[in-house]
């Protein structure tokens, strides 16, 4: 923990699997050094630990379903949960539905890895990761003929559980763990709000959570979220409204990050790019340097 603050780590996620011991050591020390975490709930922890004041968002939905319900989609089990969350008031909640959507998307298409979108994934992640995955699931649906009906069941419960803890006033933000498997980064969060619009929410409020609600969870993020005086300069201009039609947001006329701005023309050469990348050797490096440094 000490390291990551001396490096400049702003905060700290914690994985699937740490014991108790470790999970509270890692909580008051984050206290100690004033770092933030989010949470990979721990199934070796009940899912209310997480509801810690040092944990600003829990992340994941099939967690719900893998950890407090024990895989059973369990309407009683979740309102009790929900109701935990909304009581946890500085408890934000990032579903991620799309990573787990696109576990059915890859059990329903076999040539999936062949599609256009798929191909602005990094050319090494897609070797390492992608290949490795959709493989996977394949052998899966081989030895189990009810695993793409249980997917589909649960991934559209992720979507009703969405709408509860929306309902009940759960802080909702937006993330789709972009970069692993099929989940194409910049695509993939498009595909994320239209999965909050499916579970029932206005396109406003599914604005929101990538926006506004996000301004509510970490320090660092107080000063973006909405467009006032004083905030740093984060915005988009668009042809049409949102409101309307959420696939507005896909094509921007305008950006600005940081008071930069980014004309049509240079997204659309970001946009080429990305598709025709050429950085194979040194994404491979860093992978295996990670691998072999962090773990």
């Amino acid at each position: 923990m000490r390291s990551y603050k001396k490096r400049g780590y702003d905060f700290i996620k914690t994985y699937n699997g740490l014991p108790e011991e470790i999970f509270s050591a890692i909580l008051e020390e984050a206290q100690l050094l004033n770092m933030e975490v989010v949470a990979h709930p721990s199934h070796k922890v009940p899912y209310n630990f997480h509801f810690h004041p040092q944990i600003i968002t829990i992340e994941h939905a099939e967690d719900i379903v893998q950890q407090p319900l024990n895989y059973q989609l369990d309407t009683l089990k979740l309102n009790d949960l929900v109701t935990a969350f909304a009581s946890s008031e500085h408890t934000s909640f990032c579903p991620t539905l799309i990573v787990f959507y696109n576990i059915f998307n890859m059990l329903s298409d076999s040539l999936i890895l062949n599609k256009n979108l798929i191909s602005y994934i990094n050319p090494a992640i897609k070797m390492l990761d992608s290949k490795v995955q959709i493989n996977r699931w394949i052998l899966a649906k081989t030895t189990d003929s009810t695993i793409v009906d249980r997917i589909k069941k649960q991934h559209l419960f992720h979507l009703w559980a969405i709408k509860q803890l929306h309902d009940a006033g759960v802080n909702i933000v937006c993330g789709t763990d972009a970069g692993i498997g099929i989940t194409v980064p910049g695509f993939s969060i498009h595909q994320e709000l239209a999965l909050y619009q499916q579970a029932g929410l206005s396109n406003f409020e599914v604005i929101q959570t990538a926006t506004v609600n996000v301004s509510k969870t970490h320090h660092l993020l107080k000063n973006i979220g909405t467009i006032e005086v004083g905030k740093t300069a984060n915005l988009i201009l668009l042809k049409k409204s949102p409101l309307k039609n959420l696939n507005a947001l896909r094509k921007p006329q305008l950006v600005i990050t940081n008071g930069t701005i980014i004309t049509r023309k240079s997204l659309d050469n970001f946009e080429i790019k990305a598709k025709n990348r050429r950085n194979f050797l040194a994404t491979t490096i860093r992978y295996l340097e990670n691998y072999l440094v962090e773990q």
